[in-house]
């Protein structure tokens, strides 16, 4: 009896200096994978918080300071055209779509042939003001919607949206529904 408890006895010693580092490196790689799960959890949720203060939503009031355009390329409508921008990267600073900030405009494809008269109107002003060979300046810039620029646009001295306002050719805007021209 004495040798079956002495050999039981011996076998166990044995089996745990023999099979504690195995059970250690199980629990070494249990609790490393909780570890790295946690990290990832927490990665995740800050990379998720970056975003969020990132994001256009927050992006839309910040402002990119001023430019001057190096050449005005188009004009589409009174209140739209498209500039390139000396010192900018081509991909954003050739032939991009500049929205004048703070005036309603009336469309080209408007919805009546009064609506559609008074923007070609505009448009022909708004291309006289910003071909009159004064510096045009984008002032208060920040990114707006379909990969424009909304910018002040100041021609000389004076902003362009006052301006088209003063010739009642546009109306003031801050943002909210438009009223219609028709």
């Amino acid at each position: 009896m004495f040798a079956s408890w002495a050999r039981c006895r011996l076998c166990f010693i044995r089996n745990l200096i023999f099979t504690f580092p195995a059970r250690f490196k199980h629990q070494y790689a249990l609790v490393k994978n909780k570890i790295r799960s946690w990290l990832k959890g927490i990665t995740t949720f800050l990379v998720v918080i970056l975003m969020l203060l990132a994001s256009p939503v927050q992006a839309g009031d910040i402002s990119y300071g001023h430019v001057q355009a190096e050449r005005i390329t188009s004009v589409y409508d009174g209140d739209t055209f498209r500039a390139d921008i000396a010192g900018w990267p081509a991909i954003i600073g050739t032939n991009i779509p500049v929205r004048v900030a703070g005036i309603d405009m009336p469309e080209i494809n408007g919805k009546c042939e009064y609506e559609r008269n008074l923007a070609i109107q505009a448009r022909d002003a708004a291309a006289a003001i910003l071909s009159s060979g004064q510096p045009v300046v984008l002032g208060n810039i920040r990114r707006g919607k379909y990969f424009r620029i909304i910018a002040d646009v100041w021609v000389g001295n004076a902003r362009l949206a006052d301006t088209l306002i003063r010739s009642n050719l546009g109306r003031p805007y801050n943002g909210g529904r438009r009223r219609g021209w028709c």
